[in-house]
């Protein structure tokens, strides 16, 4: 059976191993997943899905890590996490929209990835985003627009 929890799995993992292995599999996980974030600036009483556009920018919430950078504070299996903790987040967003998010804001230096699981987290720094942003040689994919589900 699967996980509820697949990303804050591969968060526990790489708190565990500690390796270059663990954390390329915690990124593709990453990358894969839909987070929870605090999002703003989106319309009210917007639900559903929604996508950040010139007209309607979205933005989402910052905090200060312990080391006092600036980062997305962002929520493994939101689901599972609010289960869980409660619901300190009002939005969804792909990973990979995020690491896109992250690299349009100059001051944000990444991402602070909150499990499910425990009161854990990991971060995902500005170059890892932006080694994740750069696509792989040969393919040309086209730029995607943040998608955001409001509830």
């Amino acid at each position: 059976p699967m996980s509820e929890t697949p990303l804050s799995d591969l968060i526990a993992d790489h708190i565990a191993a500690v390796t270059p292995e663990s954390f390329a599999r915690l990124l593709g996980g990453f990358r894969s997943s839909m987070v929870g974030v605090i999002a703003v600036g989106f319309p009210a009483g917007a639900g559903g899905g929604y996508v950040s556009t010139a007209e309607q920018p979205i933005s989402v919430g910052l905090t200060r890590h312990a080391s006092g950078r600036s980062m997305v504070l962002a929520f493994a299996d939101p689901a599972a996490f609010a289960r869980r903790f409660g619901r300190p987040f009002n939005g969804e967003i792909a990973g990979e929209a995020l690491v896109a998010t992250v690299l349009l804001n100059p001051g944000c230096e990444g991402v602070l990835v909150n499990s499910a699981l425990a009161e854990v987290s990991v971060t995902i720094d500005r170059a890892t985003c932006e080694s994740l942003a750069r696509p792989a040689v040969g393919s040309e994919q086209p730029a995607r627009r943040p998608r955001w589900r409001f509830w």
